[in-house]
């Protein structure tokens, strides 16, 4: 991930590749369910922007601490 001021903020920009199981089969699967890698990065980066905004670490909505590591 790249971080690089832009104006009043920053733009984060993030390269991911990713191969499915199963083709195109497998990857609209994910999409449809939700557990694809480009869902769970953009849920991530927007619970980042929010605790670097606020400083509060968000909770999903079952009340637990929510979201992927990104590495």
């Amino acid at each position: 991930m790249l971080l690089e001021p832009l104006g009043e903020g920053t733009r984060a920009t993030v390269r991911l590749s990713w191969h499915p199981p199963a083709a195109a089969g497998g990857k609209a699967l994910a999409v449809l369910t939700g557990t694809d890698p480009q869902s769970a990065l953009e849920d991530d980066l927007y619970r980042m922007k929010d605790f670097i905004e606020r400083g509060l670490p968000v909770r999903d909505q079952a009340g637990t601490l929510g979201g992927n590591v990104l590495h």
